[in-house]
């Protein structure tokens, strides 16, 4: 897939949302502004930081942008985060881009992550706070 002058690849098992908008709607179809000031960003960056990195497009793109800056992709889901390396290996970004199984909050500790959709589906609505039942 292409977004801005960029190619990378991203598998999807009719699973996740973001390779799904690409290879439905093409080139600069997912969160297209958001990624257009990520990129202008990332290119003046050394360090970058994908906190919520779902299956990595962002710290990806990051990457192959600025080859030689340090990238971080932060990503809680286990599920997510296996997808996540095989699109860092399709990438050849595997080793290259750091990946930590962790959530920020403002403290410390230990908290459960609630999956809004259910482990078939990779999710980016993942959260520390807990649905309000009805």
């Amino acid at each position: 897939m292409r977004v801005d002058d960029l190619s990378l690849t991203m598998y999807s098992n009719s699973d996740d949302g973001v390779a799904m908008v690409y290879h439905a709607f093409g080139p600069d179809s997912y969160e297209a502004a958001s990624v257009a000031i990520w990129l202008e960003i990332a290119r003046i960056s050394t360090k970058v930081a994908d906190v919520g990195a779902f299956t990595g497009l962002y710290g990806m793109l990051a990457q192959i942008a600025v080859p030689s800056a340090k990238v971080i992709q932060v990503e809680p889901n286990s599920a997510v985060r296996a997808r996540l390396s095989t699109n860092l290996v399709a990438n050849d970004l595997f080793g290259k881009i750091s990946v930590v199984p962790y959530a920020v909050a403002k403290e410390i500790g230990t908290l459960a992550l609630h999956i809004a959709w259910g482990e078939s589906i990779l999710d980016t609505g993942s959260s520390l706070i807990a649905p309000k039942r009805a």
